[in-house]
């Protein structure tokens, strides 16, 4: 392996790394969700692997498609940072709703979950794929301007790689955590939690640049 893959393998590793553990949007509502509503730790993974690969798969199709296209770095990036910005407000207002529809539910004494949080998971899954993966399209431009497709491919199996197993480790870390503190500590209201965790989530990913 020569010196400039080794580096590249290296700073993908790196970068895809704390990407993910410095946006605590990428496992944060994972957890609360999945708490609130007492899933099997089976199943907590399952949910933030397929979130994880979501994430990523909508990344990789702009990638293809810039190169492509030949578009530059900066028009990818902005395309991007579009993507960034639908995501954060669409996390935000799913979160709102989702603390708002809880606090209402459970003033009226409400059975079960009711239509908008049954269907809660399904919209925080297609939130993640919304959500974009900037720091990995640099990462797969630089080999494929130069024509090197080996190391592009290179690049999508250790940025993935390294992406989904942080997300899985520190969900399922934090969820470990969370085990008794949701359920015991907030009961009742652990749901409307759920909602104000993912809002201040979409935040941190607006005002934090998470």
């Amino acid at each position: 392996m020569s010196p400039e893959i080794s580096l590249l393998v290296l700073t993908t590793s790196a970068v895809a790394f704390f990407h993910v553990l410095l946006g605590p949007d990428h496992y944060l509502p994972i957890v609360m969700m999945a708490k609130s509503r007492q899933w099997r730790f089976a199943r907590i993974l399952k949910f933030v692997f397929l979130c994880g690969l979501g994430h990523l798969l909508a990344a990789f199709v702009l990638g293809a498609v810039g190169v492509s296209l030949g578009l530059t770095i900066n028009k990818i990036a902005w395309l991007e940072s579009i993507r960034g910005q639908g995501a954060a407000w669409a996390l935000m207002a799913f979160g709102l709703v989702y603390f708002a529809y809880s606090l209402r539910r459970r003033a009226r004494d409400s059975q079960g979950h009711g239509f908008f949080l049954q269907q809660a998971p399904k919209t925080l899954f297609m939130i993640f794929m919304l959500g974009p993966c900037e720091p990995l399209i640099p990462l797969l431009m630089y080999p494929a301007v130069k024509g090197n497709m080996w190391g592009a491919v290179l690049v999508i199996g250790i940025f993935s790689s390294v992406t989904l197993l942080t997300m899985v480790t520190a969900t399922a870390v934090l969820s470990c955590g969370a085990r008794y503190v949701v359920k015991e500590t907030f009961g009742r209201y652990a749901h409307a939690l759920t909602g104000g965790v993912i809002f201040f989530s979409g935040a941190g990913m607006k005002f934090l640049g998470w």
